[in-house]
């Protein structure tokens, strides 16, 4: 706790027709009377450089019996004398608060306490220590991944034990906040009392240290910034940094044991399909129809940003090794969004809506689709387009194979692409709308094309073989450790969840669910739970082995969203009901 430090003189006179603003206790025949010389110099720091005002009271007992408020007057090394009348007589408590402001008003920059004797005829005094109520310094955002030769704004605050927000001074003198990078090489930084800039230099790592320190004690609360300078690229090392967790899309996870109690939910402004991607640090970035891509911290469901894009976010974000967030927009935009800071570090546009979701090649490059027709491969760095193909309306999200093949459903044809060049390696001409391939062990593509569910022979594209669902098949397929196959598949009249043997097509099993579409994608957890939305507005965890419902989870709408899994098995997922869901 930093402490600030000056006197206070109790003058204790018996006053005859003495009154005044500290008059409280009128019974009192012969009171006592103080008088306070507050010092307001600059070379120590005796008050908080941004106290505006002093407020003293007086208590006797939990009543409090005088107060006044003591404006810091302008100029030099001052001092303020403050006298109260007509105090009882007895044990008193005199406490100060310094306040940002000259009302009194705010959150307390420092307080303190002392006792006061009051005896008729007898002069007394007191020193009061005041202590800073700064209790911690929070840095946001913190862990900081960044590039060579990006520049990031990272915001400070200052709370006291309560959480709020104390005031801190941006002068130099008694108080102040300072900035200080351990390898200046890597990232410099220059910062004030709310905000510092950091600028990366070069590959590498640091530690951005900001410390709110009293020169004149010679005490300090600092916190600490790791920053982490990369070039890395592909996706992100991460428990579900992208749709469906993983390059091939198998929706497998790492974390387990939720039990289907919520956790937190955050309202966003309208529906949300996209299916939640989770950073490094556990944020949890998802996007709106409400035009926004938001990033939420992923214990508490606090806002951390959102970013306006100029129309309703559809795509699932996809988090790059460097912390970078790339997902599409339906302005036809697809974005690359500083995952700590939440600013904009390219846009690339294509000519329609961008409902599909990106997916990160080895070398960093963004591979994803647009409703132009087109399927773009875009440079992860700048932003610039590597190669673009024809193919026809796309609103599916691709996979990519081992050995570096891109397969993507289109509304005419499905295809299998050279991730070089993008010219087609094979295609057959069974188009589906929704439904993203999976990719198996053996490199068997999984994907529903219109009305069936098929799969193929990564290599030449021959089926291997495939289910007739009766009705399109929105949903994408996950694939077990075991080589189960799991998609959603509907009826007319009802919604359904079936397992298949993956080499074979053999139905396992099949989970009803209620009326309405399955177009959620199945997540499954290292423990076997199987985990997938519905439009009947719940969530399900089944037993993968069996089909049997372990519990579900009702929201307010429907359910076409993905789930994500966290690495402690806590699973996140939308809602039509605008909500974004934690359920552990």
């Amino acid at each position: 706790m930093i402490k600030h430090v000056f006197l206070v003189f109790c003058i204790v006179l018996i006053l005859t027709g003495c009154g005044g603003s500290g008059q409280s206790n009128p019974t009192v025949a012969e009171g006592g009377s103080f008088v306070m010389v507050i010092n307001w110099p600059k070379p120590r720091p005796s008050i908080p450089n941004s106290s505006q005002s002093i407020v003293i009271a007086i208590l006797a007992g939990s009543k409090q019996v005088a107060q006044q408020i003591v404006v810091r007057p302008n100029g030099g090394q001052l001092q303020t004398t403050t006298p109260f009348y007509q105090l009882p007589v007895g044990s008193l408590i005199v406490t100060v608060s310094a306040y940002p402001t000259t009302t009194g008003t705010g959150v307390a920059q420092a307080t303190g306490q002392a006792s006061l004797q009051i005896s008729p005829g007898v002069r007394t005094s007191a020193a009061v220590s005041l202590d800073s109520t700064v209790a911690t310094l929070n840095l946001n955002p913190s862990p900081l991944q960044v590039i060579p030769k990006s520049i990031t704004t990272v915001s400070l605050s200052a709370l006291d034990s309560q959480g709020r927000i104390v005031l801190l001074s941006s002068a130099a003198g008694q108080d102040q906040v300072t900035w200080v990078s351990a390898n200046s090489s890597v990232a410099s930084v220059t910062g004030s009392a709310t905000s510092a800039t950091i600028t990366a230099e070069t590959v590498g790592n640091t530690t951005v240290t900001a410390s709110y320190v009293l020169t004149g004690l010679n005490q300090t609360i600092s916190a600490s910034l790791p920053v982490s300078v990369s070039n890395a690229t592909g996706l992100a090392n991460t428990a579900w940094p992208k749709f469906h967790g993983n390059a091939k899309n198998t929706g497998i996870g790492i974390g387990s044991g939720a039990i289907g109690i919520k956790k937190w939910s955050f309202q966003t402004g309208d529906v949300i399909i996209s299916c939640p991607a989770i950073g490094a640090d556990g944020t949890i970035y998802v996007g709106s129809a409400d035009h926004n891509l938001y990033a939420l911290d992923g214990t508490t469901g606090v806002k951390k940003w959102s970013y306006p894009t100029g129309d309703i976010v559809y795509s699932s974000p996809a988090i790059g090794a460097d912390g970078t967030v790339y997902v599409g927009s339906n302005d036809g935009v697809v974005y690359a969004i500083n995952g700590s800071t939440g600013q904009k570090r390219w846009s690339y546009k294509t000519g329609s809506n961008v409902y599909s979701s990106p997916t990160i090649g080895t070398d960093g490059t963004i591979y994803i689709g647009s409703e132009d027709g087109f399927f773009y491969a875009i440079n992860g760095a700048t932003g610039t387009k590597k190669w673009a193909t024809s193919l026809s309306y796309i609103d599916s999200s691709p996979a990519i194979g081992t050995d570096g093949t891109i397969y993507i459903t289109a509304r005419y044809g499905f295809y299998a692409l050279d991730p070089g060049t993008g010219k087609t390696k094979w295609s057959i001409g069974l188009g589906g709308d929704r439904s993203s391939p999976a990719i198996g062990a053996d490199g068997t593509v999984y994907v529903g094309l219109a009305d069936s569910f098929y799969a193929l022979d990564g290599a030449t594209g021959a089926t291997k073989w495939s289910y007739y669902a009766t009705w399109p098949v929105y949903s994408s397929p996950a694939i077990g450790a075991d080589g189960t196959v799991y998609v959603g598949m509907d009826s007319e009249t009802r919604s359904y969840v079936h397992a298949f043997d993956g080499a074979t097509g053999a139905l396992r099993w099949t989970f009803t669910a209620g009326v309405g579409l399955v177009m959620s994608s199945p997540a499954i957890g290292p423990d076997g739970t199987l985990y997938v939305g519905s439009n009947d507005m719940s969530l399900y965890a089944l037993d993968s082995a069996t089909g049997n419902q372990k519990w579900s989870f009702l929201t307010g709408g429907f359910v076409s969203s993905s789930p994500a899994i966290g690495a402690d098995g806590t699973v996140y997922i939308g809602s039509n009901d605008g909500n974004v869901y934690a359920i552990k």
